[in-house]
């Protein structure tokens, strides 16, 4: 994390605590988040539920054990991986490590877009999946059109 970013991590930490913070502070922060991978959207979240349930005084510890949590339930709600066919397994396990990275990001990509963005950056191309028109809505279509409709 970039120190600007763990800058506004401790602006929102010392809304609620009145902490004084320092360069030295900043510094530090911005390193131990850097080391354990916390975005900015996590770590900004993590100081409020911080807050919401605890009294105790906010550590970089805190605000990366949240937002490990953050990052796990993203992953679970993820799902299984859809992965294209005809992979080779080192392939396979690349594709997976991309999705699973972009689900536990910041919470900006969701199951749909991480695989787009992922088979993009494979040059995967899937065909559309075509759906089915329920018969009743193709019955109103024909005959308020009255021509036959496809699907």
């Amino acid at each position: 994390m970039e120190p600007r970013e763990a800058a506004a991590v401790l602006a929102k930490a010392a809304a609620y605590d009145h902490r004084r913070v320092d360069e030295a502070d900043v510094l530090a922060w911005s390193e131990a988040l850097s080391e354990a991978e916390v975005s900015l959207a996590d770590a900004v979240r993590a100081v409020t539920l911080h807050y919401t349930r605890s009294r105790d005084w906010l550590m970089p510890f805190d605000v990366i054990g949240l937002a490990l949590g953050m990052r796990r339930e993203r992953q679970a709600r993820g799902g299984l991986v859809d992965l294209p066919p005809g992979l080779d397994q080192a392939t396979e396990r690349e594709y997976r490590r991309r999705y699973w990275a972009l689900l536990a990001g910041d919470g900006s990509v969701d199951r749909e877009q991480a695989h787009l963005v992922v088979d993009r950056s494979f040059g995967i191309v899937r065909a559309p999946v075509a759906v089915p028109m329920p018969a009743e809505l193709r019955a109103a279509v024909e005959s308020a059109f009255s021509m036959p409709v496809d699907g």
